[in-house]
């Protein structure tokens, strides 16, 4: 599963060290939101539109900025379980 194996790489790079540059820019953020399924349409979409810029480094490295560096960055939805009460599903 995609998750499983991103998370993965992520946990595999937390023990080394962080250059001095990037101190202070990485970050991790979680939410539970309470979207609408078009509003979780939407949420992807402007996820999209925030990544798109980056896309074209990937396969082109002179299209890198001096100072960049590979970054992870993972966002997923799923329905928290665990808060939905019986009878209550949409």
């Amino acid at each position: 599963m995609l998750q499983n194996w991103e998370f993965e790489r992520m946990r595999a790079g937390r023990h080394l060290p962080v250059p001095e540059t990037w101190k202070g820019h990485l970050f991790e953020a979680v939410a539970t939101l309470f979207p609408t399924p078009k509003e979780a349409d939407t949420l992807n979409e402007r996820y999209n539109e925030l990544i798109a810029p980056f896309l074209d480094r990937i396969a082109d490295p002179t299209r890198r900025p001096v100072g960049s560096a590979p970054v992870r960055v993972f966002m997923a939805t799923a329905l928290a379980h665990d808060l939905i009460r019986r009878g209550e599903e949409s």
